[in-house]
């Protein structure tokens, strides 16, 4: 079942449950955000795609990018994104079952709404798992792992969407210096985990230009 954006092609698993959102939503799904990435678009540079969900982004990114680094912890929409992967014969992309987290607590994948695999599973610490647990929250371990782990080289441009997460990773990234001025960043806010100013306000001394170009997302740049 082959996908198009901005004439750009890859083949998705049509064997899945996933077939209606591909068939149904991708066509009009987020399409500023392909332009963007387009607009970036190296050859000599990485991408690296923070909360990769079944793949949309990191598939489209391995064609205009020399190497996708792709990241997912939920168990059901990463088979699905290895399926994808695999499909395409995308060997640029490296694909890791894993959290970005510099958190000591064990961690956990789920959502109150949907089961696992649906684009808004979020992370929850140890911390969180009892107020998790009484809400009948879906949740699986996840294995963490850090962002010096990945061995990201030549990063051309980086992409978060890890539903409220980013409270916690931005900061961490920032005083990394993983998050800085050279590196334009694709940033999805969800205003119900957190304060968005304040994370903007954050951001600001690196980025000078902070573009809403669709709803709850931004991309940070100079």
């Amino acid at each position: 079942m082959i996908m198009t954006k901005n004439n750009i092609s890859f083949d998705v698993n049509e064997l899945t449950s996933f077939k209606n959102w591909w068939t149904t939503y991708f066509s009009d799904w987020e399409e500023d955000h392909f332009k963007i990435i387009s607009k970036y678009a190296d050859k000599e540079k990485s991408f690296v795609d923070i909360g990769a969900w079944i793949g949309p982004i990191s598939m489209y990114a391995s064609k205009v990018f020399k190497k996708v680094y792709s990241i997912e912890p939920d168990p059901i929409a990463f088979k699905e994104l290895v399926a994808n992967i695999e499909l395409n014969q995308m060997d640029n992309v490296e694909l890791f079952h894993k959290a970005l987290c510099y958190s000591d607590s064990e961690l956990f994948i789920g959502n109150f709404q949907q089961n696992l695999g649906r684009s808004c599973s979020k992370i929850f610490t140890q911390d969180e798992l009892n107020e998790a647990q009484k809400g009948n929250a879906r949740l699986s371990m996840a294995e963490k792992i850090t962002f010096e782990e990945l061995g990201a080289s030549d990063i051309g441009m980086m992409k978060m969407d890890i539903e409220g997460g980013e409270f916690e990773l931005v900061p961490q990234l920032i005083e990394k210096g993983i998050i800085n001025k050279d590196i334009p960043l694709s940033l999805s806010v969800h205003p119900k985990e957190g304060n968005v100013n304040l994370l903007l306000e954050t951001l600001k001394p690196i980025y000078k230009n902070q573009e809403l170009f669709m709803r709850d997302s931004y991309l940070l740049s100079n």
